[in-house]
C-alpha cells in the first residue's frame, strides 16, 4: 500500500499517480522490462487474476495473490519486487513513451455518459478543493505531454516508508517472515523529515447542493441523493464500535432502498 494517489498532483501531474502505478509493471530495479509479470506467471501467479493494482484519490494498492509457499526462493523473489515496488521503478523513457498510448486507450475506454456525469459532480461534492479536480487517470492533453521527470518527480517525491506499509497474509512462520521483510526492504533509505501529506478538508455547504446533469447517451434518468458526513475518527478503527456502526450503516442502507423500492 501507498498512502500516494491523485490527490498528490500538482496540477501538472494530472494521471501521474495512475500512470505510475502502470509503470510498476514495465521495469524495476532487479525485473527488468516486464520481468515482473513473466517471473510470476512462471509460478503460476496470472496477471490480472492474482497480479493486479489499483489507483485511488488516497492510496495506491499492489496486489500479488496465490503465491506459493513450497518454494523459498519464490517468497523471497515476491518480496523482492515489493522492494522493487517501493523505491526502485525503473521508469525508463522509452517505456513511459510506450505506455502513454495504452493509458490513453484506456481513458477513451473510460469516457462514456456515467464518467462524464460523475466529473461533472465533483465540484457539487467537493466544492473547489483539489478533490474537484483529480479524476484518477488524467486528461488527453497531460498524459500525450508530461516529460519523463515529472513522473520520476512525482515518485521519488511520494514513493517512501513513511507513506508504505506492506501486508503479508498467508499460511507461514509469523516471526520468520517479518525477519525476511526487514532483510529485503533495509537497503530501501528512510527519509528524515518527510513530507507531510496535506488534509484537504471538504467544505460544509449551507444549503442543499443541487445539481443537474444531462448527456446525448444517457439511457435512462437516475435520482440521487447524498448525505456528508464526518469520517470515523481513526482511533476508532479495529475496535467493536467502529464495527458496529457499520453493520448499523448496513440495516439502514438496507431498509431505506427497500422501501424507496417499494415506492417506486
Amino acid at each position: 500500500f501507498d498512502r500516494v494517489g491523485a490527490i498528490q498532483e500538482e496540477d501538472s501531474q494530472v494521471g501521474l499517480a495512475h500512470f505510475l502505478e502502470h509503470m510498476a509493471f514495465n521495469g524495476t530495479k532487479n525485473f527488468p522490462g516486464k520481468g515482473i509479470i513473466n517471473y510470476l506467471e512462471s509460478v503460476g501467479v496470472k496477471f490480472g487474476a492474482n497480479l493486479n493494482a489499483g489507483t485511488g484519490v488516497e492510496q495506491t494498492q499492489y496486489m500479488m495473490s496465490a503465491v506459493p509457499l513450497n518454494s523459498e526462493s519464490i517468497i523471497d523473489s515476491v518480496l523482492l519486487i515489493l522492494h522493487d515496488w517501493a523505491y526502485f521503478i525503473t521508469l525508463d523513457g522509452e517505456e513511459i513513451d510506450n505506455e502513454r498510448g495504452v493509458i490513453l486507450e484506456e481513458l477513451r475506454t473510460r469516457n462514456d455518459a456515467s464518467w462524464r456525469l460523475r466529473e461533472k459532480s465533483y465540484p457539487y461534492l467537493y466544492g473547489d478543493t483539489k478533490y474537484a479536480h483529480r479524476n484518477i487517470i488524467g486528461t488527453e492533453e497531460n498524459l500525450k505531454t508530461f516529460s519523463h521527470q515529472e513522473l520520476r518527480d512525482f515518485y521519488h517525491r511520494w514513493y517512501n516508508t513513511s507513506n508504505q506499509c506492506i501486508v503479508v497474509v498467508g499460511d507461514f512462520d509469523v516471526d520468520e517472515m517479518e525477519q525476511k521483510v526487514i532483510a529485503t526492504m533495509s537497503d530501501i533509505p528512510a527519509v528524515e523529515n518527510p513530507e507531510a501529506i496535506e488534509y484537504i478538508p471538504i467544505p460544509v455547504n449551507e444549503k442543499p447542493a443541487i445539481g443537474i446533469f444531462t448527456d446525448p447517451e444517457l439511457t435512462e434518468t437516475s435520482v440521487e441523493l447524498i448525505v456528508r458526513r464526518d469520517a470515523m475518527p481513526k482511533e476508532m478503527n479495529n475496535t467493536l464500535v467502529y464495527e458496529l456502526y457499520s453493520i448499523l450503516d448496513s440495516f439502514v442502507s438496507s431498509i431505506v432502498n427497500e422501501r424507496l423500492s417499494d415506492i417506486s
